[in-house]
C-alpha cells in the first residue's frame, strides 16, 4: 500500500514495554524497573495529543520511544502501517525526518558554539543536497518568519546564549519544521519559559498544527497547558508508566472515569476562594508519592485508590471502553461515589 493512500494512524504503539537496569553499589545488586507498561496509542495526521502525568511517570521515556531515540523491550511501533525499525535497518531516513523531537531545555538542545545560521543550515542541507546556498538561506528565513522571529536576518548570526528562552524554543521549532515533519513530539516545551511567554509558544504550536497539518504530541505535567493545547484533541493520563485513561479532552474534563484522573482534576487550584472552600477533598487514600520501585502487579494506583479491591492488586488490568474513552480500571465508578 502506498503511503499517500494510507488512511490510518500515522503512528501506532501496540503494547510497548520498556525496562531500565539499575545497578547497585555492591556486586549482584541489580534490578530491572518496568518504566513503560503495555502502552498502546494511535496518533492521526494533524492531531494534537497531550500526555499528562506527574514527574517520573515515564512521559519523556515514551517521547523518546516514539521518536526512535529509545528502542522498547517489546511491543510494536508502526509508522503509516509499517514497522518503524524497518526504516532504520534499511538506512532510510524517512522516519527520522517525519518525526521530530523538541526538548525541554532549549539551551542544552542547541550547540552553544554555533550560530543560528549554522544550526538551521545543517538539517536543510542534509535533507536536500541539491539546494543552492541561496535557496537554503531563503528557506531558513521563511522558517524563522513562520515561528515568529522577525526580522529574521537579525537572528541568523546570533548565538543561542544571546537569545531568550522563548526565542530559543522558537529556534527549535524552526529547526524541526525545516525537515517538513508529520509529527512533532514536544517534551515540556514551556516549563523553562517565563509564565508570560508560555501562551505564545502554545499558540505557535497550535498554528503550526493547523497551517502545516503537523501532528503534535505534547508531553507535560501541567494539566492547565494540556487543556489549552489539546482543547480539540485527545489526552492520555499516565501514572507510573501506564496510561490510565485515554479520551478526548472534553470527555475527560466533563466525565473523568479513572480515580487518578479525578484526583488530578480536583487538585487543580481554583482562583475563587469561595468555590475552593466548597470543593471536595482530593479523592485518594494517601498523599504519599509512589515511584516505579513500589509498583507491583495489578493497578499501580490501587494503593492510593479509595475504590480499590483485592481484585485490583492481581495481574494485568485490562482497558475497558466507555463513551469513546479507554480506561484502565476494573470498576465503573458511580457519580454518587465521587470525592
Amino acid at each position: 500500500m502506498e503511503k499517500e493512500q494510507y488512511q490510518g494512524p500515522i503512528i501506532s504503539l501496540d503494547k510497548v514495554n520498556v525496562s531500565f537496569l539499575k545497578r547497585g553499589f555492591t556486586l549482584g545488586q541489580e534490578k530491572h524497573y518496568h518504566v513503560l507498561k503495555d502502552i498502546s496509542l494511535d496518533i492521526y495526521p494533524g492531531e494534537i495529543l497531550a500526555i499528562v502525568g506527574e514527574s517520573g511517570c515515564g512521559k519523556t521515556t515514551l517521547g523518546k520511544v516514539i521518536t526512535g531515540l529509545l528502542k522498547p523491550d517489546s511491543g510494536k511501533i508502526l509508522f503509516q502501517g509499517e514497522e518503524v525499525y524497518k526504516f532504520f535497518s534499511t538506512g532510510s531516513g524517512e522516519y527520522r525526518k517525519a518525526v521530530q523531537f523538541i526538548q525541554q531545555d532549549s539551551y542544552a538542545a542547541l550547540n552553544p558554539v554555533r550560530t543560528i545560521y549554522q544550526l538551521l543550515y545543517a538539517p536543510i542541507r542534509a535533507n536536500d543536497k541539491s539546494l543552492t546556498l541561496e535557496q537554503i538561506e531563503k528557506e531558513m528565513i521563511a522558517n524563522l518568519v513562520t515561528v515568529g522571529l522577525t526580522p529574521a536576518e537579525q537572528f541568523l548570526f546570533k548565538y543561542p546564549h544571546q537569545l531568550s528562552g522563548g526565542q530559543r524554543q522558537r529556534i527549535l521549532m524552526a529547526r524541526a519544521i525545516s525537515l517538513k515533519p508529520k509529527v512533532i513530539v514536544a517534551d515540556e516545551p514551556v516549563s523553562m519559559i517565563d509564565v508570560s511567554l508560555r501562551l505564545s509558544i502554545l499558540n505557535l504550536m497550535s498554528r503550526l498544527n493547523k497551517e502545516l497539518n503537523i501532528a503534535f504530541i505534547y508531553i507535560t505535567h501541567d494539566l492547565a497547558t494540556a487543556r489549552y493545547i489539546a482543547r480539540n484533541g485527545k489526552i492520555a493520563v499516565m501514572y507510573l508508566g501506564e496510561i490510565m485513561e485515554y479520551s478526548s479532552l472534553q470527555e475527560l474534563l466533563t466525565n473523568p472515569k479513572h480515580p487518578y484522573t479525578r484526583a488530578l482534576l480536583s487538585a487543580v487550584p481554583v482562583p475563587d476562594p469561595e468555590i475552593a472552600r466548597k470543593m471536595k477533598k482530593i479523592p485518594i487514600k494517601t498523599m504519599d508519592l509512589m515511584n516505579l520501585e513500589h509498583r507491583k502487579d495489578g493497578c499501580s494506583f490501587a494503593p492510593r485508590c479509595l475504590f480499590a479491591t483485592e481484585e485490583c492488586l492481581k495481574g494485568n488490568i485490562p482497558y475497558r471502553e466507555e463513551n469513546q474513552a479507554e480506561v484502565r480500571c476494573l470498576k465503573k465508578i458511580k457519580e454518587e461515589n465521587q470525592g
